[in-house]
């Protein structure tokens, strides 16, 4: 199982999308199915395949990790550390899981099957990102990807002014436009590029500073027990880091660089 496939060894290897669509049809009759994806329904239910969690289920927040106080028991305190978690953070309910069956589970199981995707950028806050919302996990979508003239329309949507130069940050993109289209980092990602090398008179990916950003950015090696490092939300292109997209004015901007 995929518990004994993620070891510490320094083997960067992938499921096959066979192995992936095995595994999910398991993990639906499993019990992962009810300690975990019902987390993501707002009456609790349980989807029954992969069409059905993503129609059903909604973006889940991880609010944080809390360690029992000493000397408390009963059944408020279920495990030494829970884990918060929310549909909401404004409004709530905050519920509790234990660390080991939830953290352990999408860790272990849904991530690497592509079921959900995570998001938890360390510079967040930098991009106004509030706290309660600074770690998210979805569901994927498994409709097909927009196509780079349809991902330009969205990421001008992301602006007030499309007459003047904007610009977003990866992490403002991140907690956006990839959790609202519930498509994973790296499918992300690659529709970005495609977009910025087919409109490159309107769009400008920035070098930021990479020093900042929490993570080994400049190589490719990652050993397979950091495959969902932070390195990942940030796009190396010829070796240099862009943390930054920018936005031409639209309308007025009619030639390529």
């Amino acid at each position: 199982m995929l518990a004994e496939i993620s070891t510490n060894s320094h083997v960067n290897s992938e499921l096959t999308e066979q192995e992936k669509e095995i595994l999910r049809t398991q993990i639906f009759r499993s019990p992962v199915n009810e300690q975990f994806l019902t987390s993501f329904n707002s009456e609790g239910l349980e989807p029954r395949n992969q069409t059905e969690f993503v129609r059903s289920c909604q973006p889940l927040y991880v609010l944080g990790i809390k360690r029992r106080p000493m000397g408390s028991a009963g059944k408020d305190w279920f495990s030494d550390k829970v884990v918060e978690i929310t549909l909401d953070p404004i409004l709530g309910p905050i519920k509790q899981k234990a660390v080991m069956e939830f953290l352990y589970t999408y860790r272990l199981w849904c991530l690497d099957v592509e079921m959900i995707e995570e998001i938890n950028v360390k510079e967040a806050g930098r991009s106004g990102i509030a706290k309660d919302r600074s770690h998210v996990l979805y569901p994927v979508t498994i409709r097909p990807l927009p196509s780079p003239a349809e991902f330009l329309d969205l990421l001008y949507g992301l602006t007030s002014d499309q007459n003047r130069a904007n610009v977003l940050s990866m992490p403002k993109l991140l907690y956006t436009l990839c959790v609202d289209l519930r498509m994973t980092v790296r499918d992300f990602k690659i529709l970005l590029v495609e977009t910025w090398e087919k409109y490159r008179h309107l769009l400008h990916l920035e070098r930021g500073p990479g020093i900042l950003i929490k993570g080994d950015l400049a190589t490719n090696a990652k050993s397979y027990s950091e495959r969902f490092g932070n390195h990942r939300y940030y796009i190396n292109i010829d070796g240099t880091i862009r943390s930054n997209l920018v936005l031409r004015p639209r309308e007025t901007t009619n030639e390529a660089i």
